[in-house]
């Protein structure tokens, strides 16, 4: 075997000059989400995040510092424990929406129905009739009865308590940040300046239910400041919770700095790119590592 030649980033440059229309080709046929790492909020009680891509965990570490460049809203009725269907795909999903689109005062949510497969399956309103339905239905979210509290028992009986059939979510596109100086601002609070490795992929978040109240207040922290949460640095954590012999792992979120002003141009691009994925309304699939939202 020959001696291993390294070569310049221009080498590497030159493989990829050129084929964008091939590349974009490539892009269509696959999933995009498939290819980015996730950072996994663990759901036995645990406190360690772990960042994966397939089986392999890149990092694992109990504080994990970035940028959100992109925050969306999912909704999706699961099928019943137990039930025997060809497919462990929703029953009804909204796909990705703009963050929003669920505010509890003005619900906008709209979810696709698959009908045909599931006719033995209550629909979304005790007054729809079943001879006037097509292989699939727009239902508004707010008038759909399994997004309502207390649904979930009726829906599936192997659940127990108060909550919705419908599961809902956030999903998140991160950038790992690095800590490269810090300064005061003029109330005396000391923050970090952050930057981001810009050769490394967008990070994937399933955020479900139970931490949306820390993206809420993630929100809040940003528009009170007047600063946009994508160039703001926040350090997640997984905050332990119990409930007898049950225990489960909630998003801990504290924020820990700015964004460096050499990289504010390229966080807004990474924005626009994120929404360009995100938003072609990929349908949820149940993962083995992950909890549905």
């Amino acid at each position: 075997m020959g001696e291993i030649v390294k070569y310049d980033a221009n080498y590497l440059s030159q493989l990829s000059a050129g084929a964008d229309d091939e590349l974009a080709q490539m892009a269509a046929e696959c999933d995009p989400l498939s290819a980015m790492p996730k950072l996994i909020l663990p759901s036995d009680g645990t406190t360690d995040m772990k960042c994966v891509l397939n089986d392999d965990t890149l990092f694992s570490k109990k504080r994990v510092a970035v940028f959100v460049v992109f925050l969306g809203a999912r909704r999706a009725l699961w099928q019943p424990e137990g039930r025997d269907a060809e497919s462990n795909a929703p029953i009804c999903s909204t796909g990705v929406v703009s963050a929003g689109t669920f505010n509890r005062r003005n619900d906008q949510g709209v979810g696709k129905w698959k009908v045909e497969g599931n006719e033995d399956l209550p629909f979304w309103s005790d007054s729809v009739e079943e001879s006037k339905l097509l292989d699939t239905a727009d239902v508004p979210c707010r008038l759909c009865k399994w997004n309502q509290f207390e649904s979930a028992p009726q829906w599936d009986e192997s659940k127990q308590g108060k909550g919705k059939a419908c599961s809902e979510g956030r999903l998140l596109a991160l950038r790992i940040a690095d800590k490269i100086d810090s300064m005061e601002t003029p109330n005396g609070e000391e923050i970090g300046i952050f930057t981001y490795n810009d050769s490394s992929p967008l990070v994937l978040m399933n955020i479900p239910s139970t931490s949306i109240k820390t993206i809420r207040q993630m929100c809040s922290a940003a528009t009170a400041r007047k600063i946009p949460m994508s160039r703001l640095v926040w350090n997640f954590s997984a905050d332990k919770h119990e409930n007898g012999s049950r225990s489960w792992s909630v998003l801990g979120s504290e924020l820990a700095g700015f964004a460096g002003p050499a990289i504010i141009g390229a966080l807004d691009d990474d924005k626009k790119d994120a929404e360009a994925i995100f938003t072609q309304k990929f349908e949820p699939v149940l993962e083995e590592e992950e909890v549905p939202f």
